[in-house]
């Protein structure tokens, strides 16, 4: 469908919605504003994809507004009704459970004031290893906990828009190339993607990557590519984590695997009951 697809203009309910958010991170002090941007590694080599082809037109901004809080993160399409992004993008920690499904908005393809499509969630799967922890976890997350950092949003509505297919575990390591893409806090109306960053290190369910992010790509995708098609790996969960090196200390961003539930979507994609 590429930039064939008919592409929406925002109703005045989600730009306001999305101002809202905006003007927020805006008006953070400089140390948040420092925080926000600590999983740039070295040279900032995330770059503005303004661009409806595939496979970016599969990744798209969500939104929460839920119990006098609002929130903004990244997901992409596994399904046509189905949204991979970061279990603590979707957990509500005052209710220690996820945010009801109706306030949870996807936005495919969500470009500035853009988008090709939105609908609501339908019902929300957050990994069964999951550790709900308190808020801190935003601030310190820990290994063990970024481990398990994914759901999945099944989507009130599919989606006309080609999904991204989980990649086969066995074909891949950490020598692949990666790409990285999200809804940054310094740019969040437009995707920003770091082409060719590369996995240094494995724990359990988490990979731990020089790909840079920020604040607002939490659940962007983590792609590979084969044979010119791209593949999801992993999604964003945390960043800013030291590890030690003969050559002194690096700084690595953590991404948490879905490579297991590849085989798993179509029941990952139906709802237990009607939310």
């Amino acid at each position: 469908m590429g930039g064939h697809q008919s592409i929406q203009n925002l109703s005045l309910l989600l730009t306001l919605f999305a101002l809202a958010i905006s003007q927020f991170g805006q008006t953070a002090i400089a140390e948040e504003r420092s925080f926000q941007l600590r999983g740039i590694i070295g040279e900032d080599n995330r770059v503005p994809m303004d661009s409806w082809d595939p496979p970016w037109n599969a990744v798209g901004k969500i939104f929460i507004q839920a119990h006098g809080s609002v929130g903004d993160c990244t997901g992409t399409l596994v399904a046509p009704n189905l949204v991979a992004t970061a279990a603590h993008c979707v957990y509500n920690w005052h209710e220690k459970g996820t945010y009801p499904p109706q306030f949870l908005h996807f936005l495919a393809g969500y470009r500035k004031e853009k988008y090709i499509a939105h609908t609501t969630g339908k019902c929300i799967k957050v990994s069964p290893e999951y550790t709900d922890k308190p808020r801190a976890f935003q601030k310190e997350a820990s290994v063990k906990e970024v481990t398990a950092d994914y759901a999945f949003v099944v989507l009130k509505d599919p989606i006309d828009v080609p999904p991204i297919p989980i990649l086969d575990a066995a074909h891949f390591t950490t020598q692949d190339l990666l790409t990285h893409a999200g809804y940054c806090c310094d740019r969040r109306y437009l995707l920003s993607v770091h082409k060719n960053c590369k996995a240094f290190y494995k724990h359990e369910g988490a990979y731990f990557a020089d790909c840079d992010s920020a604040e607002g790509a939490s659940g962007g995708p983590i792609f590979v590519k084969r044979n010119g098609k791209y593949y999801i790996v992993a999604v964003h969960s945390a960043s800013g984590f030291q590890f030690d090196t003969p050559d002194g200390k690096i700084k690595l961003n953590a991404m948490t695997s879905i490579l297991h539930e590849r085989h798993n979507l179509e029941e990952l994609a139906k709802c237990e009951k009607e939310e």
